[in-house]
């Protein structure tokens, strides 16, 4: 019954109508600067702290800028650039690069002499309009004193201006630098990106922006993990990536193929002993290196010994066929105990004091003869002398 009543209830009272929505006023457009005088120009929402300081990714492509030096000696990856040599953009290798096999003898030799690191300059001429640079010539330098270390090493003062003199009688200008990594890999550190980095900043002064001729060179010589006893040589320049010293591999071309003995090339190797007179890291080359000579998908293969006896059986041979006098047997007829390779692939004549020639004596010097284990060689009869 109550239902019923309700719903009779609901049926005789009248629905209340709908109600209109006002209309809204329509919103008024805002004036522009030339429309009202009075116009006003809102200053721009300050930036929060973060927006400011949040790191942003920037490549470098003009001039690099000095900055303080760090100590840090943890090696960087090396980028590599894409694109033609020369081409315009911070993704391609700036200017070509070709080094000679003088210089790059010298280096290597250099390298081959202290299990501490060496340093030096390198000599040659820019062509600005090429983008090319020629390093002719290695200059060895010695280390400022204190900086004897087996990673880490300072440039002399002294010595960098005698070796720039050398350059100018020989018409040629700095164009990079070079030291060693004796026992690691050729990989640059950090402090080793900002000394390149200001060295490029110092020569871009004399350039156009962009356009810095300063190439740094690495010299691995011991490194076990070496593929062949050849050293690893890295030629490589910086371009500055948030704020940083970011490290580009050089490709670089070599000429002559074959280093040509002159007066200028025996100094400049003279002068590798000059430099590390008195130095505590200075090796023996009788001692062991490692006791293989290659490393094949990763395992050692090869016998040391038998890299030396090869190449001093090959280097006896023709020798022998230039100077007339053939040997009968072997310069080394089998392989003494390991105990002795030779470090890399020098040969380990000890150098006289005073400049050598080639003599074709049939009397053996003992100044240049060498022990291997428990036999005695000598280079056949053309040998080094005094002069």
């Amino acid at each position: 019954t109550t239902l019923k009543m309700d719903a009779e209830a609901s049926l005789a009272s009248p629905k209340a109508p709908k109600q209109k929505k006002e209309a809204q006023p329509a919103k008024k457009k805002r004036p522009t600067a030339d429309e009202d005088e009075d116009y006003i120009i809102k200053s721009p929402v300050k930036p929060t702290e973060y927006s400011i300081n949040r790191p942003r990714r920037t490549l470098g492509t003009g001039p690099s800028h000095m900055g303080d030096t760090s100590e840090s000696l943890d090696l960087t990856e090396v980028q590599e650039f894409m694109g033609p040599i020369g081409a315009e953009g911070g993704r391609c290798q700036p200017f070509g690069v070709t080094i000679s096999e003088d210089a790059a003898l010298v280096m290597d030799f250099h390298a081959h002499l202290s299990a501490y690191e060496v340093i030096g300059l390198l000599g040659g001429t820019v062509d600005t309009e090429g983008k090319e640079i020629v390093i002719k010539g290695a200059y060895p330098c010695k280390r400022s004193d204190g900086s004897e270390s087996l990673t880490s090493v300072e440039l002399d003062p002294v010595s960098q201006s005698e070796a720039t003199e050398r350059m100018a009688k020989e018409g040629l200008i700095a164009v990079g630098w070079y030291h060693s990594h004796p026992k690691f890999e050729a990989r640059p550190s950090n402090k080793d990106n900002e000394n390149q980095r200001n060295h490029q900043a110092h020569v871009g002064r004399e350039h156009k922006p962009g356009f810095e001729p300063w190439v740094g060179v690495i010299v691995g010589p011991y490194d076990e993990t070496l593929p062949t006893p050849a050293s690893q040589i890295r030629a490589w320049i910086v371009r500055t990536q948030n704020k940083s010293a970011v490290p580009f591999n050089i490709k670089y071309k070599k000429k002559p193929e074959k280093a040509t003995i002159t007066p200028d090339l025996m100094e400049r190797i003279e002068a590798c002993f000059e430099s590390l007179v008195g130095d505590p890291g200075r090796l023996n080359m009788a001692d062991l290196w490692r006791p293989f000579t290659f490393i094949k998908q990763g395992l050692p293969d090869g016998d040391a010994m038998k890299r030396v006896r090869d190449t001093l059986n090959a280097t006896t041979r023709r020798r022998s066929a230039l100077t007339g006098v053939f040997m009968l047997t072997p310069l080394v007829s089998r392989v003494p105990r390991p105990t002795s390779f030779a470090r890399h692939s020098f040969t380990t004549w000890t150098l006289p004091t005073s400049r050598p020639r080639w003599s074709t004596s049939t009397r053996p010097s003992t100044r240049c003869s060498k022990s291997i284990g428990d036999q005695r060689y000598t280079p056949s009869s053309c040998i080094f002398t005094d002069a």
